[in-house]
């Protein structure tokens, strides 16, 4: 049994193209593999942690020394974020046009599951590597956005998802 994770980056609920595209493609998905399960993560529910304290944590694991305190915390609350995410074999994006761009909660998404150890090795000495074995980029996203110039329509691409080659972390601390 196979899990995909839908992670929703639109906050307009039943008035969003892209969740109503991402909702027709896990009916089908679901209907095509009956035995996996279909979790959804909609990014704007406040499970996302505030980074702010976990940044510096970042920069304390960077430096090779363990976070504590306050650090600690948001250190765990990002590793919680990372697991969630981790959990899924395949994944689903949708994702509105935001000003030109993404919405910022996925952005945020991003900045919390991508740390140092979990999907990217680091050292002082060498510099950024690759997390060995594991193979990060298995979703793509579904998007929408507007016509320039027209009134009330959208563009949309449609969703895709892959499989990713390994279930296991990454090299590096934990």
């Amino acid at each position: 049994m196979s899990k995909l994770l839908h992670l929703s980056a639109s906050p307009r609920d039943e008035a969003s193209e892209s969740l109503r595209i991402a909702r027709v493609f896990t009916e089908a998905y679901q209907d095509s593999h009956p035995g996996d399960e279909v979790e959804h993560w909609d990014l704007w529910d406040g499970s996302l942690p505030d980074f702010a304290v976990g940044a510096k944590a970042k920069m304390t694991v960077f430096g090779g020394n363990e976070p504590r305190g306050a650090e600690a915390d948001a250190w765990a609350k990002a590793r919680r974020t990372f697991e969630r995410f981790d959990s899924a074999d395949r994944l689903l994006f949708s994702v509105p046009m935001w000003n030109a761009s993404v919405p910022y909660v996925l952005k945020q998404f991003v900045d919390v599951v991508s740390q140092p150890g979990w999907i990217f090795t680091v050292d002082p000495v060498t510099g950024y590597g690759p997390p060995g074995s594991r193979d990060v980029a298995r979703g793509s996203p579904s998007s929408t956005r507007a016509r320039s110039g027209g009134r009330g329509s959208a563009r949309s691409s449609a969703p895709t998802i892959s499989r990713r080659s390994s279930a296991t972390g990454c090299a590096g601390p934990a």
